[in-house]
């Protein structure tokens, strides 16, 4: 005898298919999570699923140079770039008269170093720091007194740079009379020109009376607006012999020294003297990288670094020995060029500056000495 029970087989049946449709939403899971690399995402309010997480940017350190960047040989090799991205840009001046104030590290001369801290607060270091091997004829200057605020770093004089005439004589060119012609071209830095005229002629580059500084560089200006160009237009100028006289910082000289086709242009400075680019390494006391800007500025003025300045950048060191400021470790001075590098060249008097404040007289005018050659030391890492 059979008992029969309809309502147990509709039941079975719904079971059954429960279990049917349980089975197929997992295999359609475990599809899913195949397809995703095995990793299951959890749904975010306002993300959709799958998106991937933005790049997560470094931090910028920003450096503004007056004349020339931070040589990218150096960068690579400055264990303190791990992890930030670097940008240099050239350091001008707006239309309204304002310096760029979103640095971190500025490269700068004395003359434009007050009009830049007057709008930029510089950080302080703490008393005498990394001036140690630093030589004593770059340190304690007018514009910075105890150097509270800056580090210096590199210079190289301005050279009166002429085309040889005849092969294996050369004649120095003075500009004392400042002639003006086909042949000459000036650099378009009228406060510099100005500073070298009344240098040249006796005086002192620095006016003690701003009116009479503005007069006398509308005249110079004046005089000269047909034959003045940028600095790197009067190089190529002379290197291609459409001019003869020009005269530029060395280091624009020295940069492209492997050249071939300067081989006809000589390094020359007149027993008049000259002036002097002079950079300065300061470092803004609103940055948020402070420590990494100061940790850029450490590296820069190790022996190291500061050996292959020249090499990298056309510039001279600074950390060097009183007498002993144009000793070149991988690139030397012929005897004709060291014969002219005297007399008054490196005159500490006549550092260009905003103000009419004198740097400290007491120091003596330095001779240049040749010395034997000294091996180039690599940074680490090179």
């Amino acid at each position: 005898m059979s008992i029969h029970f309809p309502f147990l087989r509709k039941s079975g049946l719904f079971f059954m298919m429960l279990c049917l449709a349980g089975l197929l939403s997992c295999s359609r899971k475990q599809e899913q999570t195949a397809q995703n690399g095995g990793q299951q995402t959890a749904q975010t309010p306002g993300v959709t699923v799958g998106q991937p997480p933005a790049p997560v940017k470094p931090p910028i350190l920003r450096i503004y140079f007056e004349k020339e960047p931070v040589p990218q040989a150096f960068l690579d090799v400055w264990p303190g770039r791990a992890g930030i991205e670097i940008s240099q840009t050239h350091l001008t001046m707006s239309g309204d008269g304002k310096w760029p104030a979103d640095g971190d590290l500025y490269i700068v001369s004395p003359r434009f170093f007050a009009s830049l801290s007057s709008q930029v607060p510089m950080q302080e270091w703490p008393d005498r720091t990394l001036l140690e091997g630093v030589n004593p004829a770059f340190t304690d200057h007018a514009f910075d007194p105890q150097n509270k605020y800056t580090r210096p770093w590199r210079w190289t004089p301005y050279v009166f740079y002429i085309r040889q005439v005849v092969e294996g004589k050369t004649a120095v060119f003075d500009f004392h009379d400042w002639t003006v012609d086909d042949q000459s071209l000036w650099p378009s830095d009228w406060e510099l020109l100005l500073g070298m005229k009344r240098h040249l002629e006796g005086k002192s580059a620095n006016s003690a009376k701003p009116e009479n500084t503005l007069k006398d560089a509308e005249a110079l200006k004046e005089r000269l607006k047909e034959h003045a160009v940028s600095e790197e237009e009067c190089w190529k100028a002379l290197q291609e012999g459409r001019i003869q006289r020009t005269f530029l910082p060395a280091s624009l000289r020295l940069r492209q020294a492997e050249d071939p086709a300067i081989k006809n242009v000589d390094w020359l400075v007149t027993p008049r003297g000259t002036l002097t680019q002079f950079d300065h390494l300061v470092v803004a006391a609103s940055s948020p990288r402070k420590e990494v800007a100061q940790g850029l500025v450490q590296f820069l003025l190790q022996p190291g670094q500061q050996s292959l300045l020249l090499r990298e950048s056309g510039y001279l060191p600074v950390v060097t020995t009183v007498g002993h400021e144009v000793e070149l470790t991988e690139i030397k001075l012929s005897p004709l060029q060291v014969k002219q590098l005297s007399g008054s060249w490196f005159n500490l008097t006549e550092f260009l500056v905003d103000k009419a404040q004198m740097p400290p007289t007491s120091a003596a005018v330095l001779q240049p000495v040749q010395a034997a050659p000294v091996s180039p030391v690599t940074p680490a890492g090179k």
